[in-house]
Order: structure tokens, then sequence, then C-alpha cells
């Protein structure tokens, strides 16, 4: 069996960015004149981007945000945001000893974010992650982004893995979501920043610990290979 190019989120996959994004959220919060949310609030409330964050943390601290100033709003988020990208921030525990095994073992992989394409490239570079990576592409990197299938085939295609096997890991709905309408299986972290417990239930596999991805893999590979050899 040839070996799948594997498709990575970010937040929440391979770093705990909470922290840094509810700091810049409470500083936008702030100028409006409203109260801040706890890092804790704030994990509650992240999946879909800086948009969609945006939105929630308005819903949650008081009367909704009239949809015409989101972007305003947005384009003040991501300014605050770029000065704290890594102030907070950390690798979950194994990742890199986890990718550092993946790599050697020959497997292509990249990333698929909602996250701009800027504070993606930041983030990957300041953590020493972005060495692992044949392609990266952020939430405004193609007019359309996650859960639409075409943000993560177009990252399988920068890796000139299309017509291959490719597997996507992620931590959300919308990671299960995007996966499945490209067609691939979903390897579900349960760390990260999920709205629903049926995350992992979606998905065709489920790890607690970044180290249990290579076996993971392997299992997925065994399931589809059957599967596909079963069929008549």
């Amino acid at each position: 069996m040839s070996l799948p190019t594997l498709i990575f989120d970010l937040d929440g996959t391979l770093v705990d960015s909470a922290g840094d994004l509810a700091g810049a959220l409470n500083v936008l919060l702030a100028e409006d004149g409203r109260p801040e949310l706890s890092v804790d609030e704030t994990r509650s409330l992240i999946g879909g981007g800086a948009q969609v964050l945006i939105l929630r943390a308005w819903k949650r601290t008081g009367e909704p945000l009239d949809p015409a100033r989101l972007e305003t709003l947005y384009r003040r988020f991501l300014e605050i945001y770029q000065d704290r990208l890594t102030a907070l921030t950390r690798v979950y525990p194994e990742v890199v000893e986890t990718l550092e095994r993946l790599r050697d073992a020959g497997f292509t992989m990249g990333v698929c974010t909602n996250k701009p394409i800027t504070p993606t490239l930041t983030i990957l570079d300041s953590l020493d992650l972005k060495r692992f990576f044949g392609a990266v592409l952020g939430g405004d990197s193609l007019p359309w982004k996650k859960p639409d299938p075409r943000h993560v085939t177009a990252v399988v295609d920068a890796l000139d893995g299309r017509g291959k096997p490719a597997i996507l890991v992620g931590d959300s709905a919308i990671d299960v979501a995007a996966g499945h309408a490209a067609d691939l299986p979903v390897i579900a972290v349960t760390w990260g920043y999920a709205r629903s417990p049926l995350v992992a239930s979606d998905a065709e596999a489920a790890i607690d610990l970044f180290s249990a991805l290579p076996e993971a893999i392997e299992d997925l590979q065994g399931r589809l290979w059957l599967r596909l050899h079963d069929e008549p």
C-alpha cells in the first residue's frame, strides 16, 4: 500500500493557540466596551475562523454583532493578533516527535487551516513546525475554506497527491465535514476545540495522544484496504 498524504488542521490539532486568541479578542471586546472572556470561554467559541469567533464573542457578551461591522472588527482583530501570535501559543505534546517519525517514514504532509495564511506561516515558523509541511493553505489562500472540500483538495494537489490515498487529521466538526466532502477519511484528535462530543464518533478514527497517530494511520489504511478488496 502506498503511503497516504496527510493533511493537518492547525489550531486545536497541532497547536494550542487559545491563550493568544483570547488575548487579542479581549482587546477587541474592551475597545467596544464589552466584558472580557476567559481563555476557557474563548476556547469554547473557536472553530470556523476569526470572523466566526468574533460573532460568537459578541453574542456571548451582549447584543449580537451588527453584520455591517464584522469586516472592520475582523481587520482590527488581525492587527491585534499579529503582535501576539506566539506569546502563549504552544505545540501540543508529542507533536514534534511524531511528525519527525512520520516524515522519516516517508509521509508527505500539509496544513489546511481556516486561520489566515500570514499568521499561520508565522506560527509554524516560530514554533519550528514549517519544516514538516510541503504545502500550507490558510483560510484566505483561496476563495473558499473548510468545510468546502476544495480547500482540502487544493492542499492535496499542492503535494502532488491527486489520485493517491489521503487522510485528514483535525479536531472539529468542520474538519470532519471537509474531509468527508473531499471523500477523505478523517482522524479526529480529542484534545482540541471541538464544540460537539460527536466529532470523534463521526470520524473514521480518534486519538487521545498525538503519538498514537502512526498506529491510527496504519489501522485506517488496513481497514480501507480490506474494504476496497471486499467490494465486488
